[in-house]
């Protein structure tokens, strides 16, 4: 069984902080990624907040990223709160001890971290889900001793209004946008700095009409239902930080599909790579009965608006596949072009499929059948990690191997110049999972590629 690397780093809350490393036998928190590598700085967006674990004087022990949902509620990465080991199998892996108690974590909305001291906010209860694996289960919810004023931050969007797949509310191909305060290279010190990176690429999610990440190939036994599989970006610290689907946060409307969970690193060791998420509408359940009292039932503040708290199950795909919903899938209305027609977005295609193999030249294609001939018109080939018809020299091969390895740390200790963190890069069945994002990088709407 292929094993998913988690950095381990622990919480011991005499405020002793485990660095991210793999030789500490004990108290391993752990598990994944990362933070904003690529990124810029970014003061906007306060309903990101980061997660300050054994405040000493004007240093955190420990750092993740989180998002406010409500005045007093915050969703983050579970393995930020509890103990895990350090190398993570899908079928094994499980979540151990609490790591503290909630007074020993504080939330900031500052852009830097631990923030001044009106922007510090100190947890009064964790909440986590009842199952102890790792694999899709790795999201807490944070709940504040005190309401954050509108004026600090005005709270998110989680999706618990929608499953991730319905393609009448979410372009499961337009990507997302990350926000942490993670570090920005495997070896960096510099976490504690929010930041932000727009159009990393999602990968494949479970179920979903357009990129099911069963269809794609992605390896089983690293991910569960409950995940989905995204780009690079994230790295260290960045655990807990949400994705934000990409055609809303365009919009100033900001959504969270999910909570950062792991990610690796490149075999050279000077990039992160790749990311899996726990999906928040997995969660819907656990985040609004949660919120419902933390608001004590809704009487120290108004339930949300828009209203996440209602649920709208999503439409079948349909046959034949291809998005379902109003943007896609066969038989849905308003695109009007043909095979081989140039193109900037999905729906102005019949097929609802507008590609790129160089992320330069785009037109309308169609899926496909990997390895079947027919499924293309003559001088096209079916790529095997798109299943889209692309010239024939431009499909990938059948079997495309990668020399990518992944690892990663969940949460970032205090920076410290002198004592680089140490990571330690292991070989897992995660490179298919990079394969795959590697053929989808060109699969941008217009925005993405502006």
């Amino acid at each position: 069984m292929s094993r998913l690397h988690l950095g381990a780093a622990a919480l011991s809350l005499t405020a002793i902080l485990v660095a991210c490393s793999s030789n500490r036998p004990t108290e391993k928190l752990g598990e994944t990624t990362q933070d904003i590598q690529g990124g810029t700085t970014d003061t906007t967006h306060s309903f990101v907040v980061g997660v300050c674990g054994g405040l000493a004087g004007n240093q955190c022990q420990l750092t993740c990223s989180g998002a406010l949902i409500l005045p007093n509620m915050v969703i983050s990465a579970r393995h930020c709160v509890e103990n895990t080991t350090e190398m993570i199998d899908c079928a094994t892996s499980k979540f151990g001890a609490r790591l503290g108690q909630p007074s020993d974590y504080i939330v900031t909305t500052s852009s830097t971290m631990p923030g001044i001291k009106a922007k510090q906010h100190v947890v009064k209860q964790i909440i986590t889900p009842t199952p102890t694996g790792v694999c899709g289960n790795d999201i807490s919810i944070l709940i504040l001793s005190d309401l954050v004023p509108s004026s600090e931050a005005v709270p998110a969007i989680p999706n618990t209004g929608y499953s991730l797949t319905d393609q009448d509310h979410y372009n499961s191909n337009a990507g997302f946008t990350g926000i942490g305060f993670g570090i920005t290279s495997p070896n960096g010190n510099d976490s504690g700095t929010r930041r932000i990176k727009k159009n990393i690429d999602t990968v494949c999610i479970p179920g979903d009409c357009a990129i099911d990440c069963a269809k794609l190939g992605a390896p089983a036994n690293e991910y569960t239902d409950k995940e989905f599989l995204g780009g690079d970006g994230t790295c260290q610290g960045d655990s807990g930080s949400s994705a934000w689907e990409q055609d809303k946060f365009d919009q100033g409307v900001f959504v969270s599909m999910g909570v950062l969970s792991r990610g690796g690193v490149s075999m050279d060791g000077a990039s992160c790579v790749g990311s899996i998420y726990t999906r928040v509408d997995a969660w819907r359940d656990l985040i609004v009965q949660t919120a419902a009292t933390a608001s004590s039932n809704w009487t120290l503040y108004a339930k949300p608006t828009p209203d996440w708290t209602v649920y709208s199950p999503p439409p079948a795909c349909p046959a034949g596949g291809g998005p379902a919903g109003k943007d896609g899938g066969a038989g849905s209305s308003g695109g009007t072009k043909g095979f081989g027609d140039t193109c900037s977005l999905d729906s102005q295609c019949k097929s609802k499929q507008c590609y790129s193999a160089d992320g330069k030249n785009f037109a309308c294609t169609q899926t496909c059948t990997a390895g079947d001939a027919t499924s293309c018109p003559a001088g096209f080939a079916c790529d095997p990690g798109a299943l889209l018809c692309l010239a024939a020299s431009d499909a990938g091969p059948t079997n495309n191997a990668t020399t990518t390895t992944t690892s990663g740390c969940a949460m970032a200790p205090a920076p410290d110049p002198s004592k680089p963190v140490p990571w330690k890069a292991m070989g897992l069945g995660m490179v298919a999972v990079l394969g795959l994002l590697f053929r989808r990088t060109a699969r941008r709407t217009a925005k993405q590629r502006a």
